[in-house]
Formats: structure tokens, C-alpha cells, sequence
């Protein structure tokens, strides 16, 4: 198994803060689980980053994607 990335996930302004990213965010990871090892990606706000790690994404070391989580 390899390593995956998620990329331009985005929800409207309207449905913030109703848990929408969160489950979008939650079932591409289960789904993730098939094929991958880990996940990784990129967002370039520092909100972003704190909702990717409370979603239990890490730092990771790769400079194109700065989150990883294990699925």
C-alpha cells in the first residue's frame, strides 16, 4: 500500500460550521482505507491546518502536503 492524497475539498461559505467538511472529510478517509497506508494534504490557511489536525492529521514532511494522517 502507498501513500494517498486528498486535494481541493471545499464546502460553501453557508454550510460552515454544520459539520459538513467533517463528514465529507471523514468518509474520503474510510474510503482512503481501501487502497492507501496513509493520507496526505494540503491547505494553506492556518484554520485549515487546525481543522485537518483536529481531525487527527499530522505534520508530515513532504512540502506539497504538510498533513498526514494514518488510515
Amino acid at each position: 500500500m502507498c501513500t494517498g492524497r486528498i486535494r481541493h475539498v471545499y464546502v460553501l461559505k453557508r454550510a460552515g460550521r454544520q459539520g459538513v467538511a467533517t463528514t465529507l472529510m471523514r468518509y474520503l478517509l474510510n474510503y482512503a482505507r481501501r487502497s492507501f497506508r496513509s493520507v496526505r494534504f494540503f491547505t494553506d490557511t492556518k484554520g485549515g491546518a487546525m481543522s485537518y489536525e483536529a481531525l487527527g492529521f499530522n505534520p508530515s514532511l513532504s512540502a506539497t502536503a504538510p498533513h498526514e494522517i494514518a488510515v
